[in-house]
């Protein structure tokens, strides 16, 4: 006999509305505080918040802290040799996934029009900005690699990015990329609690649906 399949995740039921009364937990968890537990002992994880998690992660943030508790060396190997472009891939994700949960729509075929839209309204990018930033995504989806005319630097100025014009260069800040992360997550929060009832119990029925992801409890 073959051995019998297991998934983790909780059947939803496609058009259920989320109560009223949990629309306010629904938005909470992925906004800002996920990790609760669903009725069958499943944990809730929200993707956007995953997504600020694992850029702090490739970042090397707080690792002499718990869990990790390293030492100043065992930090300093690993900060040497941090992975940039994954990085920037998560950067990128979070505006992928910001476009479909605001747009309340999961974008078959229209990759391109939400990312340039949410690096916009959510990310407060310049239209040239945007382009370069769709164009690093794309070549590192496909390819794992930059452009010539491309560069990313740990930190060094204000923002996820800027263009050298003496160089003729964008350089991409990874350290301002996760402030930007954090403020459109804050942005699309206010946006979607100064909507009316109704429209709010619209976004939280999408994000049920869409925006969470479900892990086993760790003993």
């Amino acid at each position: 006999m073959k051995p019998r399949k297991t998934n983790t995740q909780p059947k939803i039921v496609r058009g259920v509305k989320v109560p009223a009364v949990s629309v306010p937990k629904i938005l909470e968890e992925f906004f800002v505080k996920d990790k609760g537990l669903t009725r069958n002992g499943l944990v809730r994880n929200s993707t956007i918040l995953a997504c600020k998690r694992d850029f702090l992660f490739l970042r090397g943030v707080k690792l002499d802290l718990p869990p990790y508790n390293l030492n100043k060396d065992q930090r300093d190997a690993i900060r040497s040799n941090l992975p940039s472009f994954a990085a920037i891939l998560v950067f990128c994700s979070s505006i992928d996934l910001l476009a479909r949960i605001m747009k309340r729509d999961m974008g078959i075929y229209k990759s391109r029009k939400y990312f340039l839209w949410s690096s916009k309204k959510w990310f407060n990018l310049s239209y040239s900005k945007r382009i370069a930033l769709w164009k690093m995504r794309c070549a590192m989806s496909h390819q794992y690699k930059i452009e010539r005319n491309q560069r990313a630097v740990p930190y060094g100025f204000p923002g996820s990015m800027t263009y050298d014009r003496n160089y003729k260069i964008w350089i991409f800040n990874l350290n301002g990329m996760f402030g930007d992360i954090t403020r459109a997550i804050n942005i699309s929060k206010e946006y979607i609690n100064s909507k009316s009832e109704r429209t709010r119990q619209k976004y939280a029925n999408f994000i049920y649906q869409n925006g969470f992801f479900y892990t086993h409890v760790e003993l």
